[in-house]
């Protein structure tokens, strides 16, 4: 999929659809606008190209990004240094997974681009809650822990719920329903 100009997206399907409605939003930026693009995504490569010679910030794990984070500690909470061009924040997110990570990544380099500072950044991504149903943490009484991700779960939200859950070590169940 890198490089994938539009002459191969309609080779990929519906993915190769949603990546192209999804570059209108990059195309339809101004001169003046800044776009936000996952380093990590297949896609990348491809929103860059749509957003030519216009301004853009990355944000990423895996690929380099202006944004980043470092020293990545995920459990109960998500704790990491946030990396961006103008400093660095340590940040203890209260959501478990590094799907959170990269969400926090997006919104962080959101802000950037908006112009807000490094520290109202962090403490921002520090006072973010969860939603219920979206891995809500329940910690019982016998010592074991509930993961409620049942709301709008679709296969990707089940493999982060699947990621979080193994974190913690020690035996896990899973149970699925419809989706």
């Amino acid at each position: 999929v890198n490089g994938a100009g539009p002459a191969h997206l309609g080779r990929l399907g519906s993915v190769g659809g949603v990546a192209h409605a999804k570059a209108e939003i990059y195309a339809g930026r101004g001169a003046d606008g800044i776009g936000v693009v996952n380093a990590d995504d297949a896609f990348a490569p491809y929103f860059s190209e749509v957003l030519g010679t216009r301004q853009q910030l990355r944000f990423g794990l895996a690929q380099p990004a202006a944004i980043t984070a470092r020293e990545l500690q995920l459990g109960a909470s998500s704790r990491f240094v946030l990396v961006a061009p103008a400093g660095e924040v340590a940040v203890d997110l209260p959501l478990p997974g590094r799907h959170n990570v990269m969400n926090a990544l997006a919104a962080a380099t959101c802000a950037i681009a908006l112009g807000a500072g490094l520290d109202a950044i962090g403490a921002g991504l520090q006072s973010a809650h969860g939603v219920s149903g979206r891995l809500t943490r329940h910690v019982a009484s016998g010592g074991w822990t509930l993961f409620d991700d049942s709301y709008n779960a679709n296969p990707a939200s089940v493999m982060a719920g699947i990621a979080t859950l193994v974190l913690g070590g020690g035996e896990a169940w899973l149970a699925l329903g419809d989706m």
